[in-house]
């Protein structure tokens, strides 16, 4: 159990740790989402993105979100200043916000 003192802290343990850790990790690693791995261990899927960047995994990224091309930084501005579609211009080529 949890005394007042801690609980007040903020500060919470990892959900995490050691070999389950490791194992929670690996599966990432081989593939498997945030989503199908929290299912497995009853958690939120953030919970499985902290301990995998505590084990120094690399976060995969959306196959379909990537970053602007100088190119494409350009058009955006001749649009906006034209008075035209930024954010449909950029969905048109497949370019996600966020």
């Amino acid at each position: 159990m949890v005394g007042a003192t801690e609980e007040r802290s903020g500060v919470v343990a990892p959900k995490f740790a050691g070999e389950e850790q490791k194992e929670v990790a690996r599966r990432y690693e081989n593939g498997e989402s945030f989503y199908k791995i929290a299912r497995d261990y009853d958690c939120n899927y953030q919970s499985v993105k902290r301990a995998c960047e505590r084990e120094g995994v690399r976060i995969r990224t959306s196959p379909t979100a990537q970053k602007l091309k100088p190119e494409q930084i350009e058009e955006a501005v001749r649009l906006y200043i034209t008075g035209g579609s930024t954010a449909g211009t950029l969905t048109r080529r497949r370019v996600t916000f966020g």
